[in-house]
């Protein structure tokens, strides 16, 4: 039987980076071989025409990545819905107006801002909610689910299941190094006290709806 593909799955901005990092540097403390495959800036293949054992990056944007029995997937996503979509909002408003900064809290009070974040989720909302059906309503012992929230606030707890998932050798002492490498911080600029949540939650909630 061949070896497991193994592969991050993510909703866009929710932790991925912090998990390819930090499995590098866990890695590189191991003294293990690594190679990551980004798909779209790598070879654009599945899997990877440029290494066999890679771990591999997708967003599964047009919702026919194919989950099989014998492979290993990791699903990474932001409980809060609203925070998902926000969280990839601004990195869609920061390329558009090349900005290198994903981390300014917007003023949803605007209402041109609060329009155009609409119009984003109007446009996503499909995806997103396909991909919480497809990846967190379903349980497949292949599939290990990874919220985003949970896992930076208990870094060394998530990562060492990560690593138990993908087969690899577990030293507590390098888990914590790693932690400290990567820095794990929560990046969600909209919260339930903010006075527009309420306003903006419903509405993706409504959008949501409209694809179940």
């Amino acid at each position: 039987m061949s070896t497991p593909i193994k592969t991050l799955i993510s909703l866009p901005r929710s932790g991925q980076i912090v998990i390819y990092l930090a499995l590098e540097y866990y890695h590189h403390l191991m003294n293990l071989p690594y190679s990551y495959c980004e798909y779209y800036t790598c070879c654009n293949s599945y899997p990877c025409t440029k290494s066999s054992t890679a771990y591999h990056k997708t967003h599964d944007f047009m919702l026919d990545f194919e989950i099989t029995p014998h492979d290993k997937y990791v699903f990474l996503y932001r409980d809060n819905i609203l925070q998902q979509i926000e969280a990839n909002f601004r990195l869609h408003c920061m390329m558009k107006n090349q900005i290198d900064n994903t981390n300014i809290k917007f003023d949803y009070t605007n209402e041109e801002i609060v329009n155009e974040f609409k119009n984003f989720i109007i446009t996503y909302s499909k995806y997103y909610a396909k991909m919480y059906e497809k990846y967190i309503h379903q349980n497949k012992s292949n599939i290990l689910k990874i919220e985003y929230e949970y896992h930076i606030s208990n870094f060394n707890e998530c990562f060492k299941t990560i690593l138990m998932f993908f087969n690899i050798e577990i030293n507590e002492d390098f888990i914590e190094q790693t932690r400290l490498y990567v820095k794990p911080v929560s990046t969600h600029k909209i919260d339930i006290t903010d006075p527009y949540y309420n306003e903006l939650y419903d509405f993706v909630q409504s959008q949501f709806c409209l694809h179940k």
